[in-house]
């Protein structure tokens, strides 16, 4: 049973193929508001398996795993974010997000920042002007404003920064990926943009900066389903078949137990997710000899195999704790 209408399918179906991508998601958000897609960023109606479910389905419609990615990373870090805001400026952004077209995305990496807050070089003068660059700002050509992290006061603060003012202290460039290529990113540089103590966001991101990039690549677990679900909709082969429910019950599993209070720690015990697996009988299936060269077969997997900075933090974290 599907969890969207007949009539978003097919309003997603008579968009343009190949627009400019800085307009994809934004031309198809509230469409996706239209359906509820945001209330799982409402604490009274939240449903995390239900938000998996619903990435996983998005992934079959036209561009979807263009869309699913782009959703993907506004609900769940600028969404984050937001959720546990405490400004004035915070509340604001969280209903425009949910309510409009309005997009908002988040910088947190910069250039040798090798995933760890403690190199970044945004920096404030004495008077509230920032200057810095963040290297990889998903939906970044979409967005209304950005999430700036920034050290300040002994803490990496959440600043919002409007793209639209002060162009002059802007510079912008996109960055194309090999995967879902109608989601947009940007690199962009602030030269003494000048904001104030209402443009506070979030006192301090450094412990949920790590419980958000967890999220995304757990949601990524869902996109993954559904993108292999789309790649064999005439029928699983029996060795994917079962690897893929495999991993289909380990995620449900772990997004009920994910609506615990214990959120954060659940969902860094179930890391790195099991996604291997899947992968392997992909490569054997298609007679490869890596899955790194799954990407010959389609270049969305790199969306799959590709590890950032903070991903290849989080793996050396992990193998640096003590096993239970």
């Amino acid at each position: 049973m599907s969890l969207f209408s007949e009539r978003l399918k097919t309003k997603l179906e008579h968009l343009s193929n190949r627009e400019d991508s800085d307009l994809f998601y934004k031309n198809r958000k509230p469409l996706l508001i239209e359906e509820g897609f945001y209330s799982v960023l409402d604490a009274k109606k939240n449903s995390y398996l239900e938000f998996q479910h619903r990435l996983q389905e998005l992934v079959s419609f036209k561009d979807g795993l263009s869309l699913a990615l782009s959703s993907m990373v506004e609900v769940n870090v600028a969404g984050g974010i937001l959720s546990k805001s405490e400004t004035n400026k915070g509340k604001e952004l969280l209903q425009k997000i949910t309510n409009s077209d309005f997009v908002v995305a988040t910088g947190v990496s910069e250039p040798k920042w090798e995933g760890q807050l403690k190199n970044l070089t945004s920096s404030f003068d004495e008077t509230y002007k920032l200057t810095g660059i963040k290297s990889f700002v998903t939906n970044g050509t979409s967005a209304n404003t950005i999430l700036w992290v920034v050290p300040y006061q002994n803490k990496y603060s959440v600043f919002a920064v409007d793209v639209y003012s002060q162009e002059d202290k802007i510079v912008k460039e996109k960055i194309t990926t090999p995967f879902a290529s109608l989601a947009s990113h940007l690199k962009i540089e602030l030269t003494n943009y000048s904001l104030s103590s209402s443009d506070l966001v979030l006192e301090d991101y450094g412990k949920l900066g790590i419980e958000l990039r967890l999220k995304e690549l757990f949601s990524l677990v869902s996109l993954l389903l559904g993108f292999v679900n789309l790649s064999f909709s005439y029928g699983f082969p029996s060795e994917i078949k079962q690897e893929w429910e495999s991993l289909s019950l380990w995620r449900d599993k772990a997004a009920v137990e994910l609506t615990n209070e214990n959120f954060s720690e659940l969902l860094e015990s179930f890391f790195p997710f099991p996604i291997s697996p899947l992968l392997e009988s992909l490569k054997h299936f298609h007679g490869l000899n890596s899955v790194s060269e799954l990407v010959s077969i389609h270049p969305d997997y790199s969306l799959f195999i590709w590890e950032d900075g903070f991903t290849k933090y989080l793996t050396k974290r992990k193998n640096r704790s003590p096993q239970t």
